[in-house]
């Protein structure tokens, strides 16, 4: 700022507005992206981690129907399947469900650069964790079944 000054290239006030506007942005970019994010969860993800598991299920109980005392024995990688897919919807849906009230709290910050530093420290960390679900997600559901593209089909495209 000293050298800005100094040689009249910005004036202070010149400095804080470049400077809110820059920070404002990435306050805008963070808060659009957690929307998104959670939109696609909650509209996209977790019905067709639901989906899922619905076919889980009634591939167990056929399996159950016709072998009843063998269920483990040939259903048991379908029950843990079921078991990771259920909880990882459910952390999915916690973790939007978090997101969206952080983010209330966090829009009555009036001070823009303390709004957009909170949303760092705070948002960006949820949506990773968020983010972390939904690619393990991804690695279990069917193709068939995952409404969106995959990375792997992503890169095969490079």
């Amino acid at each position: 700022m000293a050298l800005f000054d100094k040689y009249s290239v910005f004036s202070r006030n010149e400095l804080d507005s470049r400077y809110e506007i820059k920070v404002d942005t990435l306050l805008k970019k963070i808060q659009i992206e957690s929307r998104v994010s959670v939109d696609i969860a909650v509209n996209h993800i977790v019905p067709t981690a639901i989906k899922y598991q619905n076919v889980l299920i009634e591939n167990i109980r056929g399996i159950k129907e016709i072998f009843p005392d063998d269920v483990e024995k040939y259903a048991g990688r379908e029950i843990e399947t079921l078991a990771k897919v259920a909880l990882l919807g459910n952390n999915i849906n916690t973790a939007a469900v978090a997101m969206t009230e952080m983010r209330k709290k966090l829009n009555k910050i009036e001070s823009i650069p303390q709004r957009a530093k909170e949303y760092e420290d705070k948002i960006v960390p949820m949506m990773e964790k968020l983010r972390e679900s939904i690619d393990k997600l991804e690695m279990i559901v069917d193709d068939e079944y995952w409404p969106l593209i995959k990375y792997r089909e992503l890169l095969a495209r490079l």
